[in-house]
Order: structure tokens, then C-alpha cells, then sequence
């Protein structure tokens, strides 16, 4: 009785931990009862704890400056990759929970790097099915760093830690900090 109730105990794990960082397919746009009533976060969603990612500028003309452009179209995307030192683009969907929970990690991100020369683009990637398939993107959110115009690295599926560390070394190895 108390290995079948361990058994299922760590089964219930397993789950849990599956469900928060694999993220969704693309392909597998769930239907209209499914999505959220709005492309806004979850009210649950949690905040990058300040002892790890630093504070971000008080001023609001940095944080216009320091949002993530939302990108459309090849031709925007590689003016976007060629215009920073170093770029994080998050390839997500608006109907995607993954996605909506590590958003608020990326624009946080994105701010509190923008002194290193970090910019942030967000991909639909429903709007942009031609970007999508040309650069492989199977499960969203998929999150990759540009180091001047050359990927670097990825992370798929919700992990704002892991992605932070790859940041923080891309950073790093671009001589920016």
C-alpha cells in the first residue's frame, strides 16, 4: 500500500514538473473554450525575484525604449537580428499558457540588460508561420539569443532561469559586462 501510494506520488510530480516546462506546439491551436479571454499574463504569474535579475530603470522614456518590438515579416526579422549586439527573441503564441507565464520574465529581462546592449523581439508565431518553420520552431515558447546576427543559444518551454544564465553568458562572452 505505501509503494503504490509513492508510486503514485512521484507520478503526480513527474506531471507537475512536465506541465510547467514543456511548452506548446504550434500546430495544436486549442479551440475557442480553451483560450484565455485576453493575451494578458495570468493573474498568478510570478515576478523574477529582485536578488536575480537587476533592478531595471526608473525612467519611463528607458522603458518605451527597453520594450520588446513585437516583429512581422522575414525582412523585419532580420533587420532586427542585424540592428543588435545582442538579441533575445521569444518565438510564443497569445494563446499559449507557457508562453503568457514566461512573458513577463523576458520584458524584465530584456530592461534590466538594455545597458548591455540586450533588445528584445517577440514573434507571433501564428502571424509568422514562414520565420517559424525556416528556423525550426517546434514548441513554443521557444527563446533564442542572437550574438551579433549568430545564434547562440535556446531554451524551449518555460524556464526563466536557465534562460536568464544563458543571457547573462551571452552578455559575458560579447564583452558587454
Amino acid at each position: 500500500m505505501q509503494r503504490a501510494f509513492m508510486t503514485l506520488a512521484l507520478g503526480c510530480v513527474a506531471l507537475l514538473i512536465t506541465a510547467a516546462f514543456v511548452g506548446c506546439k504550434p500546430a495544436d491551436t486549442p479551440t475557442e473554450e480553451t483560450v484565455p479571454a485576453t493575451g494578458a499574463p495570468a493573474a498568478d504569474t510570478p515576478s523574477v525575484p529582485a536578488a536575480d535579475v537587476p533592478a531595471p530603470a526608473a525612467d519611463e522614456a528607458a522603458d518605451a525604449a527597453d520594450a520588446p518590438q513585437e516583429i512581422v515579416g522575414k525582412e523585419a526579422f532580420d533587420a532586427f537580428i542585424a540592428s543588435a549586439p545582442i538579441a533575445l527573441v521569444d518565438f510564443s503564441a497569445t494563446w499559449c499558457p507557457p508562453c503568457q507565464k514566461l512573458a513577463p520574465y523576458i520584458d524584465k529581462m530584456g530592461k534590466a540588460y538594455a545597458k548591455d546592449g540586450v533588445k528584445v523581439a517577440k514573434i507571433d508565431v501564428d502571424q509568422n508561420q514562414d520565420i517559424s518553420r525556416e528556423l525550426g520552431v517546434e514548441n513554443i515558447p521557444d527563446v533564442r539569443i542572437y550574438v551579433n546576427g549568430e545564434e547562440t543559444d535556446r531554451i524551449v518551454g518555460n524556464n526563466p532561469m536557465g534562460l536568464m544564465n544563458k543571457l547573462e553568458n551571452a552578455v559575458k562572452a560579447a564583452g558587454n559586462k
